[in-house]
Formats: C-alpha cells, sequence, structure tokens
C-alpha cells in the first residue's frame, strides 16, 4: 500500500505511527496509508519527536524548520506537516526507504 498525503493550510500533510526506542533508526512500512518509523531515541522529554523531525528532514532534503508535528505530540500516532515541498514530491523522495 502507498503513502496518503493530503495539502491543509499550503502544506502537504501525511500520518506516521512511531515505535520509539528501536535498535534501529528507519522506516519499517506503510500500511493502510500510514508510515511506520522506528526511532532509537526514547519518548522522554521530547526526545523521539526531536529525533523523528531529523529523520524526516534527513531523508526529504529540507530544514528542520520545515516540518512539524501537526498532531499527536505525545502519541505514538502523528500528523506531519512539511513545506516547502509537493505531495508528489514527498512521495517520490520517501519511496527509496519504504521498499
Amino acid at each position: 500500500m502507498t503513502l496518503q498525503v493530503f495539502e491543509k493550510d499550503g502544506r502537504v500533510c501525511f500520518r506516521v505511527r512511531v515505535q520509539p526506542r528501536a535498535a534501529v533508526l528507519g522506516i519499517s512500512r506503510v500500511t493502510e496509508g500510514v508510515v511506520y518509523i522506528r526511532l532509537t531515541a526514547p519518548p522522554v522529554e521530547n526526545r523521539a519527536n526531536v529525533q523523528l523531525v531529523g529523520f524526516l528532514a534527513k531523508i526529504l532534503g529540507l530544514k528542520k524548520g520545515q516540518i512539524s508535528i501537526e498532531s499527536g505530540p505525545h502519541s505514538r500516532a502523528k500528523t506531519v506537516a512539511v513545506s516547502g515541498i509537493s505531495g508528489d514530491e514527498v512521495l517520490a523522495r520517501l519511496i527509496p526507504y519504504l521498499v
């Protein structure tokens, strides 16, 4: 299944489900339009969210300031918004990591 992206307030949004304290940092799969990301950081003191934003910035080729967590900052299920890139570009840049 493919990642579902949508536009909101001029930004591209997609749903993420994180697994903190994983052994390896990376994308594990996409299921029902949600991208599952393993984070090595613990879910305390905002460390997992900081690592998520940094990881997405790196693989999408964006600055950290262009990525925000729109909903679910204290949950494993989140909605992430990115600016300065189209929905098609988000999908194209994530495809190599979704295999």
